[in-house]
């Protein structure tokens, strides 16, 4: 029996794949806000009116490997805001989770749609907020904090690749710690004399 059709469902929504070569298809979800575990269900119908189903657990993090590249005449889109954002949002979730609990400012909703304006006050919120982080880790000196003014000098490439620089180096600090601390397991005496 041939393959008819495969369909995905993932949130809510569902699409149809579409075939790439012999028995490979391809298709895409956009991803839910909050991060978590989801089920991906997989649907393959083939002309005898068959159907297999393969149910996935898919792993959703707000994290994505931030831009430590930028060139002087690259344009800051929509896709590099919301990912400043929320590898910010996700640095302070983890870190809250490996230290004591901590607020950064709500740096708000991701944008969408490209005639979105860029206001300084947002990028101060990524500045104050990448501080704040820094603050609550292991204090590292990540260069001078920069403020933005209305009208005034747009952020550049070098201080770009400073703030998304200094985001990756925190995640690999996050990373480095949570792995000392899954095996840091001691004990401590075997309470010899020890009296009560």
């Amino acid at each position: 029996m041939a393959i008819e059709r495969v369909e995905s469902a993932f949130n809510g929504s569902q699409r149809q794949l579409n075939a790439v070569g012999n028995d490979l298809y391809t298709g895409s979800h956009e991803a839910p806000e909050k991060a978590g575990e989801y089920n991906l269900r997989v649907s393959a119908y083939d002309d005898g009116g068959n159907v297999t189903t393969s149910d996935t657990a898919v792993g959703v993090t707000k994290w994505h490997a931030p831009k430590t590249n930028w060139q002087p005449t690259d344009p800051v889109n929509i896709e590099d805001y919301n990912r400043i954002k929320n590898n910010l949002e996700f640095l302070n979730e983890r870190a809250s989770e490996l230290y004591a609990a901590f607020l950064v400012q709500d740096m708000g909703a991701d944008k969408i749609g490209y005639r979105t304006d860029y206001h300084a006050d947002e990028w101060n919120l990524f500045e104050q907020n990448l501080d704040t982080i820094n603050k609550h880790i292991f204090t590292q000196d990540y260069g001078p904090t920069v403020r933005f003014f209305d009208n005034g000098p747009f952020i550049d490439w070098e201080e770009l690749n400073r703030l998304e620089g200094a985001i990756l180096q925190m995640n690999i600090l996050l990373d480095n710690l949570e792995a000392g601390l899954a095996r840091l397991s001691f004990r401590l005496g075997d309470w010899k004399g020890v009296k009560v």
